[in-house]
């Protein structure tokens, strides 16, 4: 039980189990100094063991360990154990559809069919000048949906007409529907996670618009919050995506920071602290973790002054030195406004035209067809 609750591990394959024998190696032998005869007592002593400054210290050695020797231009053994940590596979293969509803003004309202067979709307928007500049996909943020972002509600939401914006701006704007609260359930028993299974949808809708969109635009992926998560994640494993706007992504913090300044207390409940990243994700990913394993793609880090933690900084710092490193300054932009966990369109929108003046995005579009050219 101890182990269970305890050990590092991915949820849906033990891919860190020599990272848990070491802690279950530390845990016994703090164990073994603890003379307990009562259950509520065992449990008392593993938490406080759990949020013991020597143990987070452990956890945070053991996390700068497993990134001191990676690369990113050779990643694909990370990149393999970053899958099974958040639960997601391509041993389904991509097979979706896409049918028109109707019209509203600009917009195109779609049924999507993912590889799951599960139906959702997904709102297209094109600008009024005939071409765009490129291709955006925008994702909502929890407890939202794609009428919000492409300003079709009049509530308020934190990305409200986020999408009107970007078609404003000359993009054609994709706005899908995720499963931001965990509402759909059983794909457990095809060993994906409900973050693996928002990414898998997302993955299904890029190469369904590869097929009918210009394959030489630029495609970006943009995310708010639960989105900003998602964005990230695809930008890893998606090869046709250009570049990742994380919007309000960066105020996740770092698992380690948090529990030695007593943000939160690490506990033995089965919800996770974070409940829509697991706890491997949390340990390995969170931070700049996450970042380094998307370089040297493109990426604009958005997020207001007032978000969640001030660690985001330190962290946000860690990932410009990151891509300073290996020569990728141009590839990393920005938008640090004053706001809280909200979306800033036109500081955004800036960041964006920094990478475009450059050409880095030029650049990284032409590297993409000529390997879709060589693959062919």
């Amino acid at each position: 039980m101890l182990a269970s609750y305890t050990k590092i591990r991915s949820p849906y394959k033990n891919v860190y189990a020599y990272m848990g024998a070491t802690v279950r190696y530390h845990i016994k032998n703090k164990m073994r100094k603890i003379n307990s005869h009562s259950l509520s007592q065992y449990y008392h002593n593993t938490i406080s063991y759990l949020n013991d400054a020597e143990t987070i210290a452990l956890g945070r050695e053991i996390r700068d360990d497993y990134w001191q020797k990676y690369e990113p231009l050779h990643k694909e053994g990370y990149v393999r154990r970053f899958k099974e940590t958040i639960g997601y596979h391509d041993e389904i293969a991509s097979c979706s559809d896409m049918s028109n509803l109707d019209k509203i003004g600009p917009l195109q309202r779609l049924r999507f069919t993912d590889r799951f067979g599960v139906h959702s709307e997904i709102y297209r928007g094109r600008p009024e000048q005939s071409s765009g500049k490129g291709l955006i996909i925008i994702i909502h943020g929890r407890q939202s949906c794609p009428d919000y972002v492409m300003g079709l509600k009049k509530n308020y939401d934190p990305a409200n007409q986020f999408g009107q914006r970007w078609m404003e701006h000359g993009y054609v704007v994709y706005a899908p529907q995720v499963d931001s609260l965990g509402r759909l359930g059983g794909f457990e028993r095809l060993n994906y996670s409900g973050i693996g299974v928002d990414v898998a949808r997302i993955i299904d809708l890029i190469n369904h618009i590869d097929e009918i969109e210009d394959r030489n635009s630029p495609l970006i992926i943009a995310g708010f919050s639960y989105g900003a998560h998602i964005a990230e994640i695809v930008g890893i494993l998606s090869r046709r995506v250009d570049a990742v706007l994380s919007i309000g992504g960066s105020s996740r913090g770092d698992f380690f920071e948090r529990l030695s300044h007593r943000w939160y207390p690490a506990c033995l409940q089965k919800k996770e602290l974070n409940s829509f990243q697991s706890p491997a994700y949390q340990f390995y990913y969170n931070g700049s973790g996450i970042f380094k394993l998307l370089a040297p793609k493109p990426l604009v880090i958005s997020v207001g002054t007032y978000d969640y933690g001030q660690e985001k900084y330190k962290h946000i710092l860690e990932t410009i030195e990151f891509y300073q490193k290996f020569g990728w300054k141009d590839r990393i932009r920005l938008n640090l406004f004053c706001g809280f966990h909200e979306v800033d369109v036109e500081g955004d929108y800036s960041a964006l035209l920094e990478l475009e003046r450059n050409n880095v995005l030029e650049k990284v579009v032409l590297s993409r067809t000529r390997e879709k050219a060589q693959d062919l």
